[in-house]
């Protein structure tokens, strides 16, 4: 019995909603809606996150969520373990919870800043939040300039982009700073440190121009940067004839 009343204690602290959230494998809606509902509500997530480290298995905690769901909102019936999530709230009442969860999202990461450079647009917003999530930080390391930059590669890429490589840029800038944040990277191994698919692949030397154009065609948004600098080497534009920092 002490056994059973120990292994519970110690599954609490696994319970992060987020990730429970994400391992069940929802529908897309139910899942975004309480991930939306958990980043504006922090009380009933330590609340929830409790109760899910004390279901005995996954059929316990679908049926958790799924009563979640249905008391949000009354005019929201949600099924968690279905396809969809079936609802006959309306249009605006949606708008509405989503328009507080992005005006969180805002003030949270201090996005009016950016705005120094060009008026924030709300479906851009948007699109930030879905690519960066609800428990997104800014890196401590990273400037304003480079956080406006990450942003333009997720909302706006340059339309000469191939698909997907403004967010593979994004990907790999955020996670050469969050490296420096965390003084992982060990200059003893290599003044260069190569970064894709937001790992740390290598360290290296400074590349001919043949050489860096090789990993380019490999991967047209990786890092291949100084350890020390501040900007980062991110791609090369044939178009433009220039190399980008």
């Amino acid at each position: 019995m002490l056994k059973n009343i120990i292994h519970k204690k110690d599954k609490k602290t696994d319970a992060n909603i987020y990730n429970e959230i994400a391992r069940l494998n929802l529908a897309q809606r139910p899942k975004i809606y309480l991930f939306s509902y958990f980043t504006i509500n922090e009380k009933s997530k330590s609340s929830a996150e409790t109760a899910l480290s004390f279901c005995e298995n996954d059929e316990e905690k679908l049926a958790y969520l799924n009563n979640i769901l249905s008391l949000i909102e009354s005019s929201v019936h949600s099924t968690v373990n279905g396809d969809e999530m079936s609802s006959t709230s309306t249009e605006a009442e949606e708008m509405k919870f989503n328009d507080a969860v992005l005006k969180k999202f805002v003030q949270k990461l201090n996005l009016k800043q950016l705005e120094q450079f060009e008026p924030l647009k709300d479906k851009d917003i948007k699109k930030f939040y879905d690519f960066a999530g609800p428990d997104f930080t800014w890196p401590s390391t990273s400037d304003i300039n480079e956080r406006r930059a990450i942003y333009d590669y997720i909302t706006d890429p340059d339309p000469r982009f191939q698909e997907g490589q403004g967010e593979e840029i994004a990907i790999n800038r955020l996670a050469y700073r969050r490296l420096i944040e965390t003084g992982s990277l060990d200059s003893s191994k290599g003044k260069y440190v190569h970064i894709e698919h937001g790992k740390l692949v290598g360290y290296g030397s400074e590349l001919s121009e043949e050489e860096y154009m090789e990993l380019i065609k490999k991967n047209p948004g990786m890092v291949y940067s100084l350890i020390e600098q501040e900007a980062v080497r991110i791609r090369f534009s044939s178009t433009a004839n220039k190399k980008e920092w």
